[in-house]
């Protein structure tokens, strides 16, 4: 495909082979997105994690539908200057009973705006195409909200802001540990349908119950499927307070190891659920400071959490305990039919 715009024409091909010069021209000046936005980590460190996570998602990527894609933009001098990379979401899929898509990153070289936008505009219309030649009817993506470039050609391609999505961090290292901290414990089969109960209204400032085209019924089940599955899942852990020996606290969280670029191990947070009888009552603060001394004690001098800023008891809690805002990102949803 190809859009010409003024004296810029960008091509567009999908799943070809981008060289290693090309990749390393887009990351090298990237400045986007949860590590690179994050004022506290080494920039080049930051981009050279760009530069590996995306090597891996383009060695995956494939023509086959169940593989992950992705849609090149090439400029008149054969260079490649912008990349999109999706996938068919087949969790959603499966939970909705249609087609769904998640586009998992979009990078464009650096560049002025117009440019920029010129090249935002020839992925995301070739992303239309392979969206509808899929029958693909949802689509979803996150993305930095300093990427005005591409932001803008979102909503020209008709996707609908959802949320805004920050991602906090604490540095375990900076905390002063308890004398006395209240005793954690990794959750066990019995927990999981304590765990069921309490999400009754949980997660009404999540996405899928922003958006009003999604059932009220499949978005309250999606979290509940997901809790079901976490126990499973090897790399997933919860940790659980217990009080009066009833659990009135469950986090979700995996292990990341990160110290080959940053030198640090990260406790990437999922899922925090609470006793809906207990909130209110200074149980998450106390939940917060003895995760924060457990993972410590774990080795992991980073947690990492995501949070709606629609959720703003939760943002409130957060900063409360000492986490610092990294970056934010915009939660935006496409409907094609």
């Amino acid at each position: 495909m190809a859009i010409v715009t003024g004296a810029t024409k960008i091509t567009t091909r999908r799943n070809s082979r981008i060289s290693e010069d090309d990749l390393q021209n887009i990351v090298s000046s990237y400045s986007f997105g949860r590590h690179c936005e994050d004022p506290t980590l080494d920039l080049n460190a930051s981009r050279r994690y760009v530069l590996h996570t995306t090597r891996n998602y383009l060695s995956s990527c494939g023509i086959e539908n169940n593989l992950p894609q992705c849609i090149e933009a090439i400029d008149a001098d054969r260079q490649t200057v912008g990349i999109l990379l999706l996938k068919m979401s087949h969790w959603d899929t499966n939970h909705f009973g249609y087609p769904c898509a998640s586009i998992d990153s979009i990078l464009i070289k650096n560049a002025g705006y117009e440019e920029r936008s010129r090249i935002a505009a020839a992925l995301l219309a070739h992303l239309e195409s392979w969206l509808q030649s899929k029958q693909v009817r949802f689509a979803s993506l996150r993305i930095s909200a300093l990427d005005l470039a591409v932001i803008h050609n979102l909503e020209r391609h008709n996707f609908n802001f959802i949320e805004s999505w920050v991602f906090n961090h604490l540095d375990t290292r900076k905390v002063k540990l308890a004398d006395k901290p209240e005793p954690l414990r990794l959750a066990t089969a019995a927990d999981k349908q304590v765990m069921l109960s309490y999400t009754k209204g949980a997660f009404d400032t999540q996405r899928f119950h922003a958006d009003t085209r999604v059932n009220r019924h499949k978005a309250d089940s999606l979290y509940q499927k997901w809790i079901e599955t976490s126990f499973d899942d090897p790399n997933m852990r919860t940790l659980v307070l217990d009080v009066n020996s009833k659990p009135v606290a469950f986090m979700t969280y995996f292990e990341a190891d990160l110290n080959e670029f940053f030198n640090f191990k990260v406790a990437m947070w999922k899922m925090a659920l609470l006793d809906p009888e207990s909130r209110g009552k200074g149980l998450g603060t106390r939940f917060f400071y003895a995760l924060s001394d457990y993972h410590s004690k774990e080795g992991l001098s980073i947690i990492d959490s995501g949070v709606s800023m629609r959720n703003l008891v939760s943002l409130n809690l957060h900063n409360k305990c000492g986490f610092k805002i990294s970056s934010t990102l915009l939660t935006f949803h496409k409907w094609l039919c």
